[in-house]
């Protein structure tokens, strides 16, 4: 399988000529209900975005690349193709769910387990086991009380070794939303800030605007999810097996090929898990995940949380991993997550406030680059732990206009 020439030229065109970009919007064709999250790619030179919350994209390439097409591709739906050269006005795309016949009886011929276990042990056979780079977007969003605080935006070089070490993470590019307002739940009255800073004589941090979203797990956090081989989630670790039930669930279909669904529970009330594993029959290899469950706290948020009187009330979390194929192995998609904190704080005398934190974290490959591949040098490595503002090296030489964002 030889990729185009262009397709490794193309972060030279982006950064030498003008660029295009398309819009438009994905819906169901039975309903007309949106979609959010469709998978958007170049047929030739695979670079590309998904749809946003309400199935709106917009999608930036060099403007002398005529010569493609796109794709939409969805689980349970039949993909969708556009020439680029008829993509010169907003455009509507309407997924059909599929009609492929699924051979379900060909599928119980083994216990669930037995398919999982096929496809952890096919790790190295359908997981790129070369070195390789990916350019990804990602973004967080914060609300509280459904209401906006924070969305901070940033594009990230990341190198996936060929081992199990981890991954090396560069950040090109980075920004937060003007309008970011501060968190309801941790501002502190004014007289109570004068109070305390009378009393000591010193000016208090208190009541400042914080950048909450350094709170939680981080863009690398989000980014490793993707390596499978790396670190398996327990579901995945058959050491860890007996925790959970496994079963069939009707089964799908992507890009026209039959999909396995086998739904996995935790046993452990204590620490409750679930999700849905989607096999591709014809390679046994993982290509969405999608799980839920008990959020835990990142430690650093706790005290944040406790330090002004509330408690947690159950919180939860949501996220999905996809994977792209290319040749005959499948590479890193998108990763989203959601986290729900419900929080409250208790009165003796008054109502009970209640407050809900949400954040959304998505991670989207925008272009993957295959050959002449070399590690991102120490100096260059990004951690969640830094403060992002200062962390940026942009030896891509990109601007925001030239990056697949999600659409606002």
């Amino acid at each position: 399988f030889t990729l185009p020439l262009v397709y490794f030229l193309l972060p030279v065109l982006l950064a030498g000529q003008s660029t295009l970009t398309i819009t438009g919007v994905v819906v169901e064709a039975s309903n007309g209900n949106a979609m959010p999250f469709v998978a958007i790619t170049l047929k030739k030179n695979l670079s590309g975005t998904v749809s946003n919350e309400g199935g709106r994209f917009e999608f930036t390439l060099p403007a002398a690349l005529t010569d493609d097409t796109l794709q939409f591709t969805a689980f349970g739906f039949k993909r969708s193709l556009v020439p680029l050269k008829m993509a010169d006005a907003p455009l509507a795309i309407r997924l059909q769910q599929t009609t492929l016949p699924l051979k379900e009886s060909d599928v119980r011929l083994l216990p669930a387990e037995s398919y999982v276990r096929l496809a952890v042990q096919g790790l190295k056979n359908n997981y790129p086991q070369q070195p390789f780079i990916a350019l990804a977007y990602y973004r967080e969003k914060l609300t509280e009380n459904k209401n906006f605080r924070q969305l901070n935006e940033g594009l990230f070089k990341t190198y996936y070794p060929s081992t199990a070490d981890s991954l090396q993470n560069q950040l090109i590019l980075y920004r937060q939303a003007e309008e970011a307002q501060e968190f309801q739940f941790i501002k502190e009255e004014p007289e109570k800030v004068k109070a305390q800073e009378k009393k000591s004589g010193k000016k208090s941090q208190k009541g400042l605007k914080r950048d909450l979203a350094q709170a939680f797990s981080g863009p690398c956090s989000l980014l490793s999810v993707s390596k499978l081989n790396a670190d398996l989630p327990s579901y995945l670790d058959t050491a860890k097996w007996n925790a959970y039930h496994y079963k069939f669930a009707k089964s799908s279909t992507y890009d026209q090929q039959e999909v396995l669904v086998i739904e996995f529970n935790s046993k452990n009330n204590d620490m409750r898990e679930s999700g849905k594993l989607y096999i591709d029959r014809a390679s046994s290899a993982i290509i969405r995940i999608e799980s839920s469950g008990d959020y835990s706290v990142p430690k650093n948020l706790l005290p944040l949380i406790l330090s002004h009187g509330f408690r947690l009330e159950n919180p939860s979390y949501s996220q999905s991993l996809s994977f792209q194929k290319v040749g005959t192995f499948w590479y890193p998609q998108q990763s989203l997550k959601q986290v729900h904190l419900p929080l409250t704080r208790h009165h003796l005398f008054s109502k009970n406030e209640q407050v809900t934190l949400d954040l959304e974290q998505a991670c989207i490959v925008n272009q993957l680059r295959l050959e002449d591949i070399k590690a991102i040098p120490p100096a260059l490595r990004f951690s969640d732990e830094q403060e992002p503002l200062k962390a940026v090296h942009n030896d891509e030489n990109l601007s925001w206009d030239q990056v697949n964002k999600l659409k606002k």
